[in-house]
């Protein structure tokens, strides 16, 4: 009978010490990991973002080149007399 209990007492210690193991390791090895690729991720969509933002002004900045300055100005100011004096301004 003691014997019984004696194995399984050996069997819950085996137990024991596989799942502190098994933690350990997750302490040590698996929670650092992701964390670091947490860290790349994060940093990949900064950049992601940096680079639509970049476009965009990209895209912005062509259509404001070929704006008249009048129309530059309506599209500012909306439609004011002084917006009429650059009608008469050269075009580039």
């Amino acid at each position: 009978m003691f014997d019984k209990i004696e194995s399984m007492i050996i069997a819950l210690a085996s137990a024991a010490v596989g799942a502190a193991v098994i933690i350990i390791l997750g302490v040590l090895i698996f929670i650092p990991k992701a964390h670091h690729q947490g860290i790349l991720d994060e940093r990949a969509a900064v950049a992601r973002k940096a680079l639509e933002a970049w476009q965009d002004r990209t895209k912005d900045d062509a259509k404001l080149q070929a704006m008249s300055p009048y129309d530059l100005c309506v599209s500012y100011v909306g439609r004011v007399p002084e917006c009429d004096e650059l009608r008469a301004l050269p075009q580039k």
